[in-house]
């Protein structure tokens, strides 16, 4: 996830009830992991959160840095799956695959 000519590169991930194959949930959980805490790289994820946001409406977004989901460890405590990357360069793109999949319960 190395932010090369500003390009950033973002991991999104799944987790909570829907994620975990529950009937009922009230949302669907996301985390975008992104590559700093630099001013670029947290608005890259701010705009990955407004379009998950704009697609799926009854969803709860996390964002962390690298360094402070490492630190947290988000992802094993919260057993959250890859469900795919996305980039700054072709991102809306990116996430309808992503979430279209998340959605019909693909690939993860």
């Amino acid at each position: 996830m190395k932010d090369n000519l500003n390009i950033e590169t973002l991991k999104i991930y799944g987790f909570g009830s829907y994620f975990r194959g529950v009937k009922e949930f009230n949302d669907l959980d996301f985390l975008i992991l992104h590559q700093t805490t630099t001013k670029h790289s947290c608005q890259a994820a701010i705009q990955c959160k407004h379009l998950i946001l704009k697609k799926i409406r009854n969803s709860h977004i996390s964002m962390l840095s690298i360094k402070e989901e490492e630190a947290v460890e988000f992802i094993k405590k919260s057993n959250a799956h890859l469900l795919g990357e996305v980039n700054t360069i072709d991102m809306e793109t990116d996430l309808v695959k992503i979430l279209n999949a998340a959605l019909s319960h693909t690939d993860f």
